[in-house]
């Protein structure tokens, strides 16, 4: 369970745009931002917990329960990336776009995420 904030396990990095709580980041060499299926450089690697303003540093979490910001998750369904950091049901289907499963649905308002490959389509 995601309980220690800003210790050695959850490295902190700026932000390259501003983000809000519950938002899929990607990491590059020089800060984070958000992850989107519509675009194949901006894979999923990890999530924030809180909104970061843009240069700020943010806190990043890896694979773990994920509290979402709001409710509606159906309990054992897989959850896939989408666009602008967003989680979707379904993967994307469309060429040129990235599909990668992040996680599976553990109740209505907590997934388990652990995050797949990211595979062109």
């Amino acid at each position: 369970v995601v309980q220690q904030t800003g210790s050695a396990f959850f490295p902190t990095l700026n932000a390259s745009e501003s983000l809000s709580a519950g938002e899929f980041i990607n990491i590059t060499a020089s800060f984070v931002r958000r992850a989107s299926s519509n675009d194949t450089t901006k894979q999923a690697h990890g999530f924030v917990i809180t909104t970061v303003a843009s240069g700020s540093a943010a806190t990043i979490y890896y694979n773990g329960i994920y509290v979402t910001a709001s409710a509606g998750l159906t309990v054992g369904s897989r959850y896939f990336l989408s666009t602008a950091g967003q989680k979707a049901t379904t993967a994307p289907t469309a060429t040129g776009q990235l599909s990668q499963e992040i996680g599976v649905a553990v109740s209505t308002t907590n997934m388990l995420v652990n995050f797949g490959p990211a595979i062109i389509t």
